[in-house]
């Protein structure tokens, strides 16, 4: 390209300052962010359309409905979301986060350390991977009437699994308790470690109310049948466990549980039987 003579190139457009959020009475809702938002304090601000990230301060909250963030959601230490009917284009990022929970779509990755993680009735299209803290006991990963693209990853705390679709596969590591039931995974089922009981496939799950997700286990009713596309590995686990109502398409692989897993006669399996399963 021809410059004319003493005509310089137009300067780059520089990028938009951040816009702050910390308190409801001076930040108007269903506005739109033209980069990045940060929350410092407490933001209760919806239907929100941030074009960059959203950066969620250490020891801050937000509680959000119909947003929409083009780029990643950055949830700091001790820090808390609540987001409901949302689209996140990029992933959600914990650091340390104390209580994240997510109704709605997040296009890539869930990644971090968190004391409490909810997804709920959404689509994840990337994996999800998260740390528990070891000094969390009553808290952890609850993935709810949800999909996700890629392998789910969760190392300590309480896991539950409900009704969950698994495009990949599903390894939980040192929890403390664990249910995975009603759900199907394309990939294997890898429960080691675990530090008390483990319920695969044996129980139903009741949601509760429309919009309340407590939901609960009930030991009175028949679960709708498990299928997983690999195997099921139950590694080393240091509690009672019990799977039901699975169809296991690979190998049913059992070592080093304290007690012997129970497999009750719901239970299918294509491959072999090894080990304490056999």
């Amino acid at each position: 390209m021809l410059l004319l003579s003493g005509v310089a190139p137009a300067a780059a457009a520089a990028e938009p300052a951040p816009t702050v959020c910390g308190q409801v009475a001076d930040f108007r809702q269903y506005r739109e962010i033209p980069g990045d938002l940060v929350v410092d304090g407490t933001c209760y601000a919806d239907g929100l359309l941030v074009a960059g990230d959203v950066h969620v301060l250490p020891g801050s909250s937000w509680p959000t409905y119909y947003s929409r963030v083009r780029g990643d959601v950055h949830v700091g230490d001790a820090a808390s979301v609540h987001m409901t009917d949302v689209d996140v284009r990029g992933g959600l990022h914990l650091d340390g986060a104390a209580s994240v929970t997510v109704i709605g779509v997040v296009g890539l990755s869930v990644r971090g350390r968190a004391d409490a993680v909810t997804l709920a009735q959404s689509r994840i299209n990337g994996a999800v991977n998260v740390t528990v803290p070891a000094a969390v006991r009553d808290t952890g990963v609850r993935l709810l009437r949800s999909e996700v693209g890629g392998w789910v990853n969760v190392h300590g705390g309480r896991t539950e699994v409900a009704q969950a679709w698994l495009h990949r596969g599903l390894t939980l590591t040192a929890v403390r308790a664990s249910t995975v039931s009603e759900s199907l995974v394309d990939a294997d089922v890898t429960v080691r470690q675990a530090r008390a009981r483990v319920h695969v496939g044996d129980l139903a799950w009741w949601p509760g109310p429309p919009g309340d997700w407590a939901g609960t286990w009930l030991d009175d009713a028949q679960p709708q049948r498990s299928r997983y596309a690999g195997g099921l590995l139950l590694l080393d686990n240091a509690g009672p466990v019990t799977v039901g109502h699975v169809d296991v398409a690979g190998a049913l692989t059992c070592t080093g549980g304290r007690p012997a897993p129970v497999v009750d006669a719901t239970v299918t399996v294509g491959g072999a039987r090894t080990g304490q399963c056999a």
